[in-house]
């Protein structure tokens, strides 16, 4: 449902995407959405095993997701 919604909203809130015709406009979000994740994909590391181990405990379920545009940017809370 969050992976839907994402689309959705990315699809209404892109630049690219609106101008895009209709029967596009899916396929162009897609490659929009990997293209950022090849951008961020530098910046991301693994966690280490002792992490994970030390914070499952206190591990829950999110039961809400709020997804807000600042400028050019989301931000996911």
């Amino acid at each position: 449902m969050l992976l839907k919604r994402a689309a959705e909203l990315f699809a209404n809130t892109s630049p690219l995407a609106q101008r895009a015709p209709a029967e596009i406009r899916r396929e162009l979000v897609a490659f929009e959405r990997d293209a950022a994740i090849v951008n961020t994909a530098k910046a991301m590391s693994a966690t280490p095993p002792d992490v994970l181990k030390t914070s499952a405990p206190a591990a829950a379920l999110v039961d809400r997701v709020t997804i807000s545009r600042q400028g050019e940017n989301f931000r996911v809370e």
